[in-house]
Parts: C-alpha cells; sequence; structure tokens
C-alpha cells in the first residue's frame, strides 16, 4: 500500500504479503524505498482490521499493494477496497531478484512495497462481488463435478475389466450415463460368491454417486 505521511509529508509504501492462508506480513517504506516497519498480522477478519490499524497510524494510506489478491490475499483486498483504499495487486518477485535479495516474508514485502511506488506494478485486481462472483462460482463448482462425474464413469468401467465374466457381460453394452444407471440398479443374490457380491455393491455406490453428480450438472 502507498501512503502518505502526515508528519512529514512524503509518500511512503506498505505492501501486505499473504503468504499462507494463516498469516499477512506487512511492511511500510517511504517512497525512496527505505523500511519504516513492518509487521506479521493473522488471516482474520480481526486481523485484517488490526493491520488496516497499524498502517493509518504511519499515514493516510492512499494505495495498497497485495499479493495473491484473487486467494490467500482476497480477504484483505475487499477491507482494503471498503475503506476506499486503491488496490493494486503485486506479483511475487522473480527468482533472480530474490537470489539478488534474498528470500524472506520481511524482503518480499518490502519489494512488493517499492514495486508499488515504482508503477511497476499496476493491475487492479478484479472485483469478487455481484452476479459476476456469482457466475464464477456456479461455473468452477460445475466445472469441478463434470471432472468428478467423468472420473466415477472411469472407474466404473475399470471395476468392470477385472469383474466376473457374467457380471462384465451382462453391463458391456452400456456406456457413460447408461451404465450408471444400470449398476445403480445391481442387486446381490445370494449364489453370488465374495468377489461378485463386493464388485456388485461397489459398482453400484459407484453409481449412485455418479448419478447424484449428473443430476447437479444437468441444465435447469
Amino acid at each position: 500500500m502507498a501512503l502518505v505521511s502526515s508528519l512529514t509529508c512524503l509518500p511512503a509504501s506498505l505492501n501486505a504479503d499473504p503468504y499462507d492462508e494463516y498469516f499477512h506480513h506487512a511492511a511500510v517504506s517511504t517512497e525512496g524505498g527505505k523500511e519504516i516497519a513492518d509487521r506479521q498480522f493473522p488471516a482474520t477478519s480481526t486481523g485484517y482490521q488490526e493491520l488496516c490499524g497499524w498502517a493509518i497510524g504511519h499515514g493516510f494510506i492512499t494505495k495498497a499493494g497485495v499479493e495473491c489478491t484473487g486467494s490467500y490475499g482476497l480477504g484483505l483486498t475487499d477491507v482494503l477496497v471498503r475503506r476506499g483504499i486503491w488496490v493494486i495487486d503485486v506479483i511475487a518477485p522473480g527468482k533472480q531478484l530474490r537470489r539478488v535479495r534474498g528470500k524472506t516474508d520481511q524482503i518480499d514485502s518490502v519489494n512488493a512495497a517499492r514495486a508499488v511506488m515504482n508503477e511497476i506494478a499496476t493491475t487492479i485486481p478484479k472485483t469478487r462481488n455481484g452476479t459476476v462472483e456469482a457466475l464464477r462460482v456456479l461455473r468452477s463448482t460445475r466445472k469441478l463435478l463434470v471432472k468428478q462425474c467423468t472420473e466415477s464413469i472411469n472407474q466404473l468401467q475399470g471395476l468392470l475389466v477385472s469383474a466376473p465374466a457374467e457380471l462384465r457381460e451382462s453391463l458391456a453394452k452400456f456406456t457413460g450415463k447408461t451404465l450408471a444407471q444400470a449398476c445403480s440398479k445391481l442387486r446381490d443374490r445370494a449364489s453370488d460368491d465374495i468377489v461378485m457380491r463386493t464388485t456388485r455393491q461397489m459398482l453400484r455406490s459407484l453409481a449412485k454417486r455418479c448419478l447424484e453428480m449428473f443430476a447437479e450438472t444437468a441444465p435447469r
């Protein structure tokens, strides 16, 4: 984040580095790149407010540099935007820069702050609210369900390859969703040995889960 110091009236920069889902590391630097302060905060709603309060204590915040604004840094980004602070999406330093300056959370925060102040980082993060965000969540969830459904069908077919001949031949004409429907209707028989009984049960269990996913991904 970029600050204008209330004491010296000199621009400064602050960056929040969300290096995992539990903590954020923030650093404040002057316009010339000299570090003023740095501190670690928990990645929670309370932690976000504490970070903002700590940053404001160093001056009036005008700009914020945050890494991973679409994932680990999303919560902090939302808090900053609601406070009317201009957020910049900062890319993590490259390997060459890390070899020269080192790799720590503190160093990453300072490097990212400099990138904001020097206008190397200028990307505005995408908003994660409204209809667009709702559609993104629906689309990503449906994509995952379709993938899992395909995997379940492949597992059914894989089980049939080594299934007892009688069971394999009775299901040979089915594929895809029709295979799942046929397998879901399999019933145990008193004459089944342990291999046949277990295979029927596993096919039936997989098929029912697959049909549930088919139903969830069907057009409405």
